[in-house]
């Protein structure tokens, strides 16, 4: 179900207005887009790989995928497999019921790095894993996809994928998710973005079908072929687990 978020949308409108005036993007709200994962209190899943913990990072404003490949560590082939078998169970959840277009059964042909480890709550670690399947040629950019594994007690509690760039050619990323911030003792808090629409010059919307014309014309003045931008919100709670966030 879609959410609308009226403050968020005059926020972003201002503050992207100031950043491009060449178009303006109205915000809307849609948890149900976030792709994620939680393996509850009966999971016996373990993380397997305790030596990541040796390489923690700070945590960026933005995670995007294309902003990893400076500290990323390749995993080896024995781990890789691991790795592959849970990534593959995730995106199943969502590809059921067509093939998952990028999904390869041969790994050689797909990279997983380890990308550092967040501390995100206290008594638990989250690990940042990219995976690339490269290019044909060249200089054909990667498709690639960044994941959060959360654990605790050395149980994977939670999958989630966090930025997605499926363009050979293109070096924008379609997914990205940001840090919002933390208001202590609140965990931190996070939004997705799916930047799609900007790719599509055909995406436009009409204003009206998500604001009463009252509204529009008293409080919020839209420009025609304004873009559309679908956002989701989050936190990976004391649990580990991933719980979506209604602005």
């Amino acid at each position: 179900m879609v959410k609308l978020s009226f403050f968020y949308i005059i926020a972003c409108l201002a503050f992207f207005g100031c950043r491009n005036r060449q178009n303006d993007y109205v915000f809307v709200q849609d948890n149900e887009m976030l792709m994620y994962v939680n393996y509850y209190v009966n999971s016996e899943i373990e993380f397997p790989f305790s030596f990541f913990e040796d390489y923690p990072i700070c945590l960026a404003f933005s995670l995007d995928v294309k902003q990893q490949r400076n500290n990323r560590i390749l995993i080896d082939e024995d781990e890789l497999k691991t790795i592959d078998s849970l990534i593959g169970k995730f995106s199943n959840k969502y590809f059921e019921h067509e093939k998952y277009t990028y999904a390869s059964e041969d790994t050689s042909k797909v990279y997983y790095c380890f990308c550092g480890k967040l501390s995100l709550v206290e008594g638990m670690s989250s690990f940042l894993i990219s995976k690339e399947i490269p290019g044909e040629l060249p200089d054909e950019n990667p498709i690639c996809w960044l994941y959060l594994f959360n654990c605790k007690d050395k149980r994977l509690t939670s999958i989630v994928q966090l930025s997605v760039n499926l363009s050979h050619n293109n070096t924008i990323s379609t997914i990205v998710t940001y840090l919002i911030d933390k208001f202590f003792p609140a965990p931190f808090c996070f939004s997705q973005i799916n930047y799609h629409s900007l790719f599509d010059s055909d995406c436009y919307i009409s204003i009206e079908d998500y604001l009463p014309k009252q509204v529009i014309g008293d409080y919020v003045k839209i420009k025609k072929k304004s873009k559309l931008l679908y956002f989701s919100t989050f936190i990976i709670d004391e649990n580990g687990y991933v719980k979506l966030i209604n602005m």
